[in-house]
């Protein structure tokens, strides 16, 4: 494995955890009382929908740029 790859699985770890925090801080705020289950399922819930909303992005500018360039 060379550095690149361990490089980019770190920062994606790194990306994945902010998303999350900040999904369970906003909806902690938003909701004082809120059980802490709930806090936890929330930032699950914003980091998939962030997450697989970039991959897709991504995803769609690597098929076009493919298909540009070739």
């Amino acid at each position: 494995m060379n550095t690149l790859k361990q490089a980019a699985g770190a920062a994606g770890t790194a990306i994945a955890i902010t998303l999350f925090t900040a999904g369970q801080t906003s909806f902690a705020a938003g909701a004082p009382n809120a059980a802490q289950s709930d806090i936890l399922a929330a930032g699950v819930k914003y980091t998939f929908y962030f997450g697989n909303r970039d991959i897709c992005g991504c995803l769609d500018l690597f098929f076009l740029f493919q298909r540009l360039f070739s």
